[in-house]
C-alpha cells in the first residue's frame, strides 16, 4: 500500500516530501525576495524572507539566501 499525503491527498509521498508544499514555499520566497529588492530593503532584516528561506532550505536541503546546506 502506497503512502498518501495529508496535504494534497495524492499517493506516493507523504507531507514531509510533498512537491506542492515545496513549490508553495519556493514561490513565497521568490515573491518576498522580489518585494524586498523592489522596495530597496536589506535582505538580512526581513524576517519573513528569512523564514521562507529556512522553509525552502528544510525542504530542498540548501538555503537559497546563504547557500548553506541544511542538516536533516
Amino acid at each position: 500500500m502506497a503512502y498518501r499525503c495529508q496535504s494534497c491527498y495524492e499517493r506516493g509521498h507523504n507531507k514531509r516530501t510533498c512537491p506542492r508544499i515545496t513549490e508553495r514555499a519556493q514561490r513565497s520566497f521568490e515573491s518576498r525576495l522580489a518585494d524586498c529588492k523592489a522596495e530597496g530593503r536589506p535582505l538580512e532584516e526581513d524576517h519573513n524572507l528569512n523564514y521562507y528561506a529556512e522553509q525552502v532550505g528544510e525542504r530542498t536541503g540548501v538555503n537559497p539566501l546563504t547557500g548553506a546546506k541544511h542538516k536533516k
